[in-house]
């Protein structure tokens, strides 16, 4: 069965932002709980065990995760291109941190000492931090612009310099995610303890909403007044070269989906509403549905991103009308209609298989456990 191509693009867009956002949502938990650590550590109100969920459920999503990726790669070419020659060496950073934290934290287990402890508290604290700093980054040059070109061949020509890591929208979502994540660890630390409640998590939770607010108005100031990209050319939706339109680049054009569509309005709403719901539930005791709202605003924030960029997936800074869309920047048609029913077949069958092996597991105890890190 062969879609429209129009169609496969649209749907592989949808899979990019859900790629992103099951990135996030995968492993924050994970990371909010390695940069509490040192924190934790030092404060006589923690409680004597940090938690992290270890359940084959979560293995299964991870290898769901890695099977969208490696799709996603094959899909979008010259956005995996763009990032891999502007950032060289952000893909090792990436994968160190990422499987890097989970590891430390299990190797910090096997040691007595106290010092080795500490290391090892603050080492994955700051794979976590570097991590999330990182990440947020890349979110912010998703609107200020990555800047790149293509030459006359068709090559990729990075231009990319340390000072754009340090505009200020990129600096802004890099405090944002950081404060989400140190929420979302603090919410997690506090829910496996129902029938106690700690001072320490209450205070990050509210430090960290409060800055989530004044972050989120930040950012939505900048992003009304600095310059947002639209496509003023016709549209060649079967197009297949990204150098062929016209962009134009104007003050506040990264709101005009939310002009043409009002309804996208309910987002922002809905992610201040989040967080307010999140702190009023986290005085009130009820850590479960503070978890729960909190990790909505991560899904309304990042689909959030991609709508107001929309149909951008990768502006260029440099060369406005070289900046990678939607319509032309993925693979051929039948490379997309391929990959996108492998993909449905290949994940199916790992839920199917991966499933009936955890419920097994899961029978036998051997799975469904949470590991206990003393402090």
């Amino acid at each position: 069965m062969i879609l429209e191509f129009e169609v496969l693009r649209i749907i592989w867009w949808g899979l990019l932002v859900v790629f992103m956002l099951g990135l996030i949502l995968y492993s924050c938990v994970e990371l909010g709980v390695a940069m509490l650590l040192p924190v934790v550590k030092k404060s006589n109100l923690a409680p004597q065990h940090v938690y992290i969920s270890s359940t084959g459920g979560r293995l299964l999503w991870g290898v769901q995760l890695l099977l969208l990726g490696v799709s996603l790669f094959y899909v979008w070419p010259l956005l995996f291109k763009v990032i891999d020659s502007s950032f060289p060496y952000l893909k090792w950073l990436m994968m160190s941190c990422l499987f890097g934290v989970p590891i430390s934290l299990r190797v910090r287990r096997s040691f007595d000492s106290s010092f080795m402890q500490l290391c090892l508290d603050f080492t994955i604290a700051i794979l976590a931090l570097t991590l999330v700093v990182t990440l947020g980054n890349i979110m912010g040059q998703l609107f200020t612009g990555v800047p790149f070109e293509f030459d006359q061949q068709h090559n990729i020509v990075s231009r990319i310099a340390l000072v754009d890591a340090f505009q200020q929208v990129p600096l802004l979502t890099s405090t944002l995610l950081l404060s989400v994540i140190l929420l979302l660890g603090s919410v997690y630390q506090q829910k496996q303890f129902h029938d106690q409640s700690f001072v320490i998590y209450k205070k990050i939770v509210f430090l960290c909403g409060v800055c989530m607010l004044g972050l989120m108005s930040a950012l939505a100031w900048n992003v009304a007044d600095m310059y947002g990209y639209h496509v003023s050319s016709v549209i060649n939706r079967l197009g297949m070269q990204p150098t062929s339109k016209q962009v134009k680049v104007m003050n506040g054009l990264w709101l005009d989906n939310f002009e043409h569509m009002p309804v996208l309005k309910i987002l922002p709403i809905t992610a201040v509403v989040s967080v307010l719901l999140s702190m009023l539930m986290m005085f009130f005791k009820q850590f479960q549905w503070a978890f729960k709202f909190i990790g909505a605003w991560v899904v309304v924030f990042i689909v959030s991103i991609y709508v107001i960029i929309y149909p951008f997936v990768l502006p260029s800074s440099v060369l406005y009308d070289h900046s990678l869309t939607v319509w032309d920047s993925s693979a051929r048609q039948n490379i997309l209609n391929q990959v996108l029913w492998v993909y449905v077949i290949a994940g199916l069958s790992v839920f199917l298989l991966a499933s009936q092996l955890i419920d097994k597991f899961d029978k036998n105890q051997c799975l469904k456990r949470v590991v206990k890190i003393n402090l």
